[in-house]
């Protein structure tokens, strides 16, 4: 059975290499196109990831789309703040705002850091054992969440199970 996830990427993808075919006759005319197999390799089955890693990336993306939120410059709600640690990027984020962030976009924060913990996404303080730890941020110490931001181009594995499994293409 293909669930409903499964389908609409699927509509999607196909849609998506529909118009490549036709941008490759018509409008570039060299033929080159996405091979299908390809392109069913972006398809990802849901139960394969998990619903904390599946948080992890929202709040990459989140972050990624609202840097004017980490910007002391400019008079908007602040998150946080966003800066290096030992060679990693980071977003040093408030926990309220990280908490409205996980109910947005419909996660648990406490099962998500536990999670995240256990990966290594989030720095502890090792002199308390908590999530949050000390960060100067406008000159005050402040209690943050210190979550690693991957590089674009990076993907991590955190999905639940082995092999993915073949998956259903709609062509």
């Amino acid at each position: 059975e293909v669930d409903d996830e499964v389908q609409k990427q699927s509509l999607s993808l196909s849609i998506l290499l529909t118009a490549d075919r036709l941008t490759a006759e018509y409008l570039f005319k060299d033929n080159i196109t996405i091979n299908v197999d390809d392109a069913k390799e972006y398809i990802i089955n849901r139960n394969e990831l998990s619903e904390n890693a599946r948080c992890y990336e929202y709040l990459q993306d989140k972050i990624r789309m609202n840097t004017t939120k980490f910007d002391d410059r400019i008079p908007t709600e602040r998150w946080g703040m966003l800066g290096e640690h030992e060679g990693e990027q980071y977003a040093f984020l408030f926990k309220p705002a990280l908490e409205e962030l996980c109910n947005t976009g419909g996660y648990n924060l406490d099962s998500f850091l536990t999670w995240a913990r256990g990966k290594a996404v989030i720095l502890i303080d090792k002199k308390t054992d908590k999530t949050t730890k000390v960060k100067k941020i406008a000159g005050k110490p402040t209690r943050c969440i210190w979550l690693k931001l991957r590089e674009e181009e990076e993907e991590n594995d955190f999905s639940e199970v082995g092999e993915q499994e073949s998956i259903p293409f709609i062509s």
